[in-house]
């Protein structure tokens, strides 16, 4: 990896505005760009708080030890950068496939490890997740989806969800007023500042932990 980014990534006292300036050069025009959403946050906006919530509720502590903490810190920063392309475009659908273009350019520009450069596509690829927890798709069908992306970065599943989880509750989590935003999404999530927790609301957690055991019994 670069050693400018190496430092940034890695330092103790990280500052995610100091990563997103580091890559001002090379995608400061979309930071700039509309992210599409009612809320009228611009791409910049929404990293900015997704990456703030990780850092407040996570940190590196609480990733899979197969998953590097610089490298998911690149993935939030670039996790929308794509969205711009594909609103453009007409299909807004489109922002995982723009976006992992734009990684993998960076990742070579940047001697980012292939494999790193892998687990930040496959977990940018597409909703899972979200779609499952929105009730777009079937506890069944998003488990097989979710061990499809593991295999592709040759992860334990256990691991892949894990670290797609956390990336969840940064993404979505940031679209609510704990994140410093409008009131949006506040009803899937239960904030703890205190412990400090960023859990699925009960509801929630129960359809998350159906998926759980459906992994776990393949």
């Amino acid at each position: 990896m670069n050693k400018q980014l190496q430092k940034i990534v890695y330092s103790d006292d990280f500052n995610p505005k100091e990563l997103l300036y580091f890559l001002r050069a090379d995608v400061g025009k979309r930071f700039c760009a509309d992210a599409g959403v009612w809320e009228k946050y611009s791409i910049y906006e929404h990293t900015l708080m997704v990456m703030k919530q990780f850092e407040r509720y996570f940190g590196c502590g609480q990733l899979s030890d197969v998953v590097n903490c610089g490298i998911f810190r690149m993935m939030l920063a670039l996790h929308d950068i794509g969205k711009p392309d594909a609103i453009a475009l007409g299909d807004k659908n489109m922002q995982h496939k723009y976006t992992i273009k734009i990684m993998q350019r960076l990742s070579a520009k940047y001697n980012i490890a292939q494999q790193q450069t892998k687990i930040m596509c496959a977990l940018v690829n597409t909703d899972v997740l979200g779609n499952y927890i929105r009730g777009r798709i079937s506890c069944g069908k998003a488990a097989k989806q979710l061990q499809q992306n593991a295999q592709s970065v040759q992860l334990p599943v256990k691991d892949f969800f894990d670290v797609l989880s956390i990336y969840y509750r940064c993404d979505a989590g940031s679209y609510t007023e704990d994140a410093g935003g409008f009131k949006s999404l506040d009803h899937l999530f239960v904030f703890d500042r205190n412990a400090p927790s960023l859990t699925f609301a009960p509801d929630i957690l129960s359809e998350v932990q159906k998926l759980e055991e459906s992994l776990n019994s393949k």
